[in-house]
């Protein structure tokens, strides 16, 4: 759960709490690095065309993070669920290089959460993947579990305090840019 906003999202980034973006598309997703962690911020339906752009991002990940990587994923309630051929494709995203650790927060229960729930866990075993991976419903859920599971994997600490606060900024910045984010023009 979110704490109540009482500034921007901007105003959360002070010294080492600083994300870059790392990919937008419009309407769908934005993707933020901070360390060696892409957080995503998920406010439309997963394509097949979105989810590539993904594995083009985990390819310059993988090449900039030779120790491994990490990713936390929000999924705003009760968005559709990613389209088949998206999950296809998920399953090269699971399966990428130097991806060690996964958290997805599901935003939403029910059987919506139930569903989204288990098709990642189907998608994740099809992929053959070896990567830790786990779903939580709270931010709060992801530092209890994340920062030891990424520093046994990468090497790499993620203070608890500072990857919190980076969470909750990059969860409410990511939502807004994705979802205000220019759509392409019928002529791009």
């Amino acid at each position: 759960m979110l704490p109540k906003r009482s500034s921007s999202p901007q105003s959360l980034f002070t010294g080492e709490i600083k994300p870059r973006e790392l990919r937008v598309e419009p309407g769908v997703y934005a993707y933020y690095g901070w360390k060696n962690v892409s957080v995503g911020v998920w406010v439309g339906q997963a394509v097949k065309s979105a989810v590539t752009g993904i594995i083009d991002m985990s390819y310059e990940l993988a090449r900039n993070s030779p120790v491994g990587r990490s990713s936390v994923v929000f999924v705003l309630d009760q968005l559709p669920a990613p389209t088949p051929e998206a999950q296809e494709e998920m399953k090269r995203v699971y399966a990428s290089e130097g991806l060690a650790c996964t958290a997805i927060i599901l935003e939403g229960t029910g059987f919506w959460a139930s569903g989204i729930r288990s098709m990642t866990n189907n998608v994740r075993r099809a992929a053959g993947s070896s990567m830790l991976m786990r779903v939580h419903t709270a931010i709060e859920e992801v530092i209890e579990w994340l920062p030891s599971a990424h520093l046994e994997h990468t090497g790499v600490t993620l203070p608890a305090p500072d990857f919190q606060r980076a969470l909750i900024a990059i969860r409410e910045l990511g939502a807004a840019r994705a979802a205000l984010a220019p759509k392409p023009s019928a002529s791009s």
